[in-house]
């Protein structure tokens, strides 16, 4: 027996790509157990499934931490350019959420990247603003899984 990668499915699954993002899809807006009768598999195939399509987007999540090697305002624009255009094409809506926000506060992002200003620095002086009763209202998109 040969085992051969194809494009339409993810490496050691048994479905394709397509197949799955339905039924993660799905099972944001329904229980597990009717995703499992709608597609007629069982419930630790729907369990795998949205195991797989979690660790892929945080993989996802985790290369955008490469945005901080980048010096030069233009490398760092073409970085976040297409990071967010790949994931609008996600069938998750937090995904896209995420990406529009990205989108909606680009040449405010690229700035503090090529400025140099890390996470920490942004939630220390987020905690000083706090103090002082200045607060700061981010927007957050709610992940519902």
């Amino acid at each position: 027996m040969v085992k051969e990668q194809v494009p339409w499915a993810e490496r050691g699954s048994r479905f394709t790509v397509a197949f799955e993002q339905e039924v993660t899809w799905l099972v944001q807006r329904g229980d597990l157990s009717a995703v499992a009768e709608y597609f007629r598999i069982t419930w630790r195939s729907v369990r795998r499934i949205i195991r797989r399509v979690v660790e892929q987007k945080w993989n996802d999540r985790e290369r955008l931490d490469g945005l901080y090697s980048y010096k030069r305002e233009g490398w760092a624009k073409k970085f976040l350019e297409g990071w967010a255009r790949q994931d609008m094409w996600s069938k998750l809506e937090p995904i896209k959420c995420v990406a529009r926000m990205i989108r909606a506060h680009f040449d405010g992002v690229v700035s503090w990247v090529t400025w140099g200003i890390s996470n920490g620095r942004l939630e220390g002086t987020s905690s000083g603003s706090a103090l002082t009763g200045g607060g700061l209202r981010l927007a957050r998109c709610s992940l519902l899984w």
